[in-house]
């Protein structure tokens, strides 16, 4: 069963043409198992498993190489209709960061991580 603590097939894609290294494979039809894949694999088509990181894989590699921080906050009380929820911060490390952000609110912390990748890979990298 795919665990959601795990990026998509299309973002784990996403993530490749952006330099994440992907390293690892994740068998659908078993528990997590992984197994080491040669570095420079890269043709989908011919792959009968997922090269699929973590959610927390990612968020390190984004940090460690891309100099992006993403955040994740729980807000309790959104604008005047107290909506609750989470909400995902990217901030650049560098001199004169400009955080970005959807300002959508999502159900759960790992969602949250997701789309913030999301955003990252396709309006920040």
């Amino acid at each position: 069963i795919m665990s959601k603590d795990y990026v998509s097939k299309e973002l784990a894609r996403k993530l490749q043409e952006k330099g994440y290294p992907l390293k690892k494979v994740y068998r659908q039809d078993e528990a997590p198992l992984f197994y080491d894949l040669p570095q420079d694999h890269s043709d989908w088509s011919q792959c009968d498993a997922w090269y699929l990181p973590s959610i927390w894989e990612v968020l390190k590699w984004l940090r460690e190489e891309k100099k992006l921080y993403i955040e994740i906050w729980w807000l309790t009380q959104h604008t005047t209709k107290n909506l609750k929820g989470f909400q995902f911060i990217i901030t650049p490390m560098c001199e004169n960061p400009q955080r970005e952000t959807d300002l959508e609110l999502y159900c759960d912390y790992e969602t949250t991580a997701i789309k913030g990748i999301e955003y990252a890979v396709e309006n920040v990298i």
